[in-house]
């Protein structure tokens, strides 16, 4: 019986374990890794940076005034009145 040409040439060579692998099998993979890590690191940032941004709501509506300018205090010009 007749082994195929890769087979053959692989035994052949010593590489029993790595039959079917091109040598640029490593190559591939480590990049194949780099692009995976990147996509996380790309993923992990849209998903968080929309809650880092997030500022705490101030209540700005009281009951006969707007508080514009946010400091807790009804000034002249939010005085409805």
């Amino acid at each position: 019986m007749t082994e195929c040409s890769a087979v053959g040439s692989a035994l052949r060579s010593g590489r029993r374990g790595r039959v079917f692998e091109s040598p640029h099998s490593d190559n591939l993979i480590r990049t194949m890794k780099a692009k995976f890590v990147l996509l996380l690191v790309l993923l992990s940032n849209t998903i968080a940076l929309p809650l880092k941004l997030v500022e705490p709501v101030s209540n700005i509506y009281h009951k006969r005034w707007i508080d514009f300018n946010k400091n807790g205090k009804k000034d002249i010009f939010e005085d409805v009145d």
